[in-house]
């Protein structure tokens, strides 16, 4: 059965074994689990999968086979914001045109940027730099 979640799985699997950070899904479980190397945090990603959303028209078979397009972000968090950036990078050379099991191969869109994060006392903890994808998406098996 094709399912959302195992091309989301499909992807998370493939970006893990292709750079050489931690990619967490959806967010950091926790902030114990982020690595520091002399007192400095280590780079590492998250992959956040957004809503799908319908393309195209609607097929006459239903709602199923009509195409769907998986929203796709990518954050990558570092130090210094060179850094986030040079990895932003990477995973756009990594990404684009990969192609997860039962899905359409991955296109970039629009929607990046980097930001800063700030904290308690009011200094810069760390940057984000984020990329978009979407790749598109058939939810009905065929015979």
């Amino acid at each position: 059965m094709i399912s959302i979640e195992a091309i989301r799985e499909d992807l998370l699997t493939y970006l893990q074994g292709e750079v050489s950070l931690d990619v967490y899904r959806g967010g950091v479980p926790e902030l114990s689990t982020l690595q520091y190397e002399n007192g400095i945090l280590k780079p590492y990603a998250v992959l956040n999968f957004g809503d799908i959303i319908k393309v195209g028209n609607g097929a006459f078979v239903g709602s199923r086979s009509d195409e769907y397009m998986q929203t796709i972000h990518v954050y990558c968090v570092a130090k210094e914001s060179d850094i986030a950036e040079g990895w932003q990078i990477r995973m756009i050379d990594v990404l684009m045109g990969y192609r997860p099991q039962y899905a359409g191969e991955l296109y970039k869109r629009p929607g990046a940027g980097t930001y800063v994060i700030i904290n308690n006392a009011g200094g810069i903890e760390s940057f984000i730099s984020a990329t978009a994808f979407g790749c598109n998406i058939q939810l009905m098996d065929l015979p």
